[in-house]
């Protein structure tokens, strides 16, 4: 079983070999390389549930150094181009839809996982290319100029593929272990916008948009690009862009003063009304809560206190407070500490601000997005989504 193992992965670097080499900083391509990206693509359909092919070709940096030089230099074949951009999508594909849409519990497949995950975040910053973006912002500015009659599947279909690679490389999560990156500063996520806007790419998605032919076929690719975008935006941050500080209020200053000490003698207020210990806060019996026996619990200290106290805080008279039905079961109990190993996996939501020209495109995408194509973007989704009518290859559920 071992040498069938290393036989495949030697089968692997032969066919990454034959794709090209580098001659006085221009690529040359092998001509080869149509059949050896073919062997890769049927190794990637037949790999194990490890991602073992995935993990290989991450550890020998055949995006970084072949296919993208290699897309770069191809723009007049369309055979390898379609073919290079087929195996670019396979690789930057995220790391959950590679292990079956969830999360290994597996102690080896997590850790094949966190490999995958790991090498999808060094691709990123590769992507951060103004050329690469170029030449595929021209082969699908081609496609447009045809008529809507002479366009055929496969044009199409390169179409959906390279929008499907930016959604891809989009995707991929930012690296904080090793991108330690404040705000205002440039991190890689904000080079790969900055690229998308120097490529052209901005309008051509503008474009997509607002079309009506176009807009039918990849609305849901356009979402998910935008999304993608402004991941890590938000509204109060893009909207304020570029606009200066307003001077606070010497009104609003003297009221939120007197808010504070509203709020300093209510919580005076509430200390005196909590001075009776608690050890004799005597028996209560919760109506409508059966014990064990046919009679009403019976519990031995207040459990309306939480609410009564937030009720006062907020201003409510006593009627309302007695009106309360609801109750805290949980209240003196010990809370049950969970190990860190076991504790369920939390994606907390990631902002930050973005230097100003970064801000300010965005600001302007969105404000062209909202005016021109977020009405009939919707109008379309929502038809989709209403005739159970998914797009292929959209693994995020819309």
């Amino acid at each position: 079983m071992a040498v069938q193992i290393d036989q495949k992965y030697t089968d692997l670097q032969a066919c990454c070999a034959c794709l090209g080499f580098v001659d006085e900083n221009v690529y040359k391509v092998d001509a080869d390389a149509p059949a050896s990206i073919r062997s890769i693509l049927r190794y990637l359909r037949y790999e194990s549930s490890s991602c073992d092919i995935r993990r290989e070709l991450g550890s020998m940096k055949i995006l970084v150094s072949d296919l993208i030089p290699l897309l770069k230099v191809s723009k007049s074949d369309p055979v390898l181009f379609d073919l290079a951009v087929r195996l670019m999508v396979s690789l930057t594909q995220p790391a959950v839809v590679c292990f079956r849409n969830e999360i290994p519990t597996d102690r080896d497949l997590y850790a094949a996982f966190l490999k995958v995950d790991s090498i999808l975040k060094s691709y990123k910053q590769a992507f951060a290319d103004e050329d690469l973006f170029r030449v595929l912002a021209e082969r699908v500015e081609y496609v447009f100029n045809k008529d809507w009659d002479e366009r055929s599947d496969d044009d199409r279909l390169m179409i959906e593929r390279i929008l499907i690679l930016i959604r891809n490389v989009l995707h991929i999560s930012p690296d904080r272990s090793t991108e330690h990156r404040t705000d205002e500063d440039v991190s890689i996520h904000d080079q790969l916008l900055w690229t998308i806007h120097l490529s052209g790419w901005d309008d051509i998605l503008l474009f997509l948009a607002n079309a009506q032919d176009e807009r039918g076929v990849f609305a849901f690719h356009i979402l998910e690009i935008v999304s993608l975008m402004l991941r890590e935006q938000t509204p109060e941050q893009l909207a304020s862009a570029g606009k200066k500080a307003k001077i606070d209020d010497p009104h609003s200053q003297i009221l939120e003063r007197f808010h504070l000490r509203e709020q300093e003698q209510k919580r005076a207020a509430l200390t005196e009304f909590n001075m009776r210990h608690n050890r004799f806060g005597g028996t209560f019996e919760l109506l409508g809560t059966q014990s064990i026996s046919s009679r009403p619990l019976i519990y031995h200290h207040d459990v309306t206190a939480p609410l009564r106290r937030n009720h006062l805080g907020s201003g409510k008279n006593q009627k309302s407070i007695s009106a309360i039905g609801q109750v805290d079961l949980n209240l003196g109990k010990q809370i049950r500490r969970k190990a860190v190993n076991r504790k369920p996996l939390i994606e907390r939501e990631h902002h930050r601000r973005s230097i100003l020209s970064v801000q300010l495109f965005l600001q302007k995408f969105c404000w062209e997005f909202l005016q021109n194509c977020y009405n009939l973007l919707m109008a379309s989704a929502r038809s989709a989504i209403m005739r159970q009518s998914t797009q292929a290859n959209d693994e995020t559920y819309y």
